[in-house]
């Protein structure tokens, strides 16, 4: 596996690379994680079973591709005869060290593309620079597949002409165990949560803006709990409870009734997936692939990105529904997450997909 982060630095990208490398291990597969080295951090180690080795590349932004690239090949020179496939997380550092270690090992590859912002996905946005085109060239060229985790980026990689073979939609997964909502806690207020980087591309600001329009007769009795860190900074009223970073994310998923998801873009969200396993009532924007988890008012509601009317609309129609109303589209919203993005099922079919390639 290659990847840019990894634990213990968190985020959508390197929590689904740790999710399904657990799951490969548990299976009696050998996993090894190469990713950037940072301060504190050990060069080697062992977690849940996933080998992890760190390189040091620059702080100075351009090199590190290349920096990352050539200790890659210096790790696959000494080790590819036990490496059967090379799975990158991102085209960035990771799948361009994919692409030209293809070439030289003639190991099978496969690349994930990362959702993006609303330019698109990571790979479309390879075209903004000659470079960027010229490393789209060895993508194209050498990686056997590209795993698309939503229909966005599935259109965006046809668009590109990416040959049909080479496609393979696959959603990110999520352990249903770890996110079942608590049946001893009695979930039944007015209290909505969001749980997200603080940036622009989720939309975080969008939400805070328009919380603070509402009437204050309509926030009576309800609260908008934010966690997360980032670069937006926290407007807030006494109906806004800022917690900032926090290690207990499920307790506070467990005690609200709502989860909302405001983002501008987005891949296949994490948080979106665990608010759903947790049995919350989800609001979210009709970007990315967020509809493609959530059909209107059956699983969950959507509201038009960056529309506070559109927003205002869903929230009166959300806190309106009746008991029954909600148990509906929570049992639904269990449904999705079971048929279609269970990581016992997600893993499973990469384990398949490597297979078809060693064959």
């Amino acid at each position: 596996m290659l990847t840019s982060e990894f634990h213990p630095i968190v985020g959508g990208t390197e929590k689904q690379a740790e999710r399904l490398s657990e799951q490969l291990v548990k299976k009696g597969h050998k996993v090894t994680i190469i990713t950037k080295w940072h301060e504190g951090l050990n060069v080697k180690e062992s977690y849940k079973g996933i080998k992890i080795k760190r390189i040091k590349v620059s702080n100075i932004n351009r090199l590190i591709p290349y920096l990352y690239l050539l200790k890659v090949i210096y790790f696959l020179i000494r080790n590819h005869k036990d490496i059967d496939v090379i799975h990158a997380h991102t085209i960035s550092a990771p799948g361009l060290s994919a692409a030209v270690s293809s070439i030289i090992f003639k190991i099978p590859t496969i690349v994930k593309i990362p959702g993006g912002n609303k330019e698109g996905s990571q790979i479309k946005r390879l075209f903004k620079t000659k470079l960027g085109k010229v490393k789209f060239g060895l993508l194209k060229a050498h990686i056997n597949k590209f795993i698309a985790i939503s229909k966005a980026i599935e259109s965006d990689l046809y668009r590109l002409d990416i040959p049909d073979e080479k496609i393979v939609p696959l959603p990110n997964g999520i352990d249903l165990e770890m996110y079942k909502p608590k049946s001893n806690i009695n979930v039944n207020n007015k209290n909505i949560i969001y749980v997200g980087r603080l940036e622009h591309v989720k939309g975080i600001d969008f939400l805070l803006e328009s919380w603070l329009r509402l009437d204050n007769n309509f926030k009576k009795g309800k609260t908008l709990t934010v966690l997360g860190e980032g670069s937006v900074k926290i407007k807030q009223d006494d109906t806004i409870s800022y917690l900032g970073k926090v290690n207990n994310v499920i307790d506070y998923l467990n005690a609200a009734e709502y989860y909302i998801l405001p983002s501008r873009y987005e891949g296949i969200s994490n948080s979106l997936l665990e608010a759903l396993a947790n049995g919350k009532v989800v609001i979210a924007s009709n970007v990315g692939g967020n509809p493609d988890i959530i059909v209107n008012e059956e699983n969950g509601l959507l509201f038009k990105s960056e529309d506070f009317d559109s927003l205002k609309q869903v929230l009166d129609k959300v806190f309106s529904l009746s008991n029954v109303e909600k148990n509906r589209i929570k049992l639904n919203a269990l449904k999705t997450i079971e048929k279609e993005y269970d990581l016992e099922i997600i893993s499973e079919k990469y384990l398949s997909l490597y297979k078809q390639l060693l064959n």
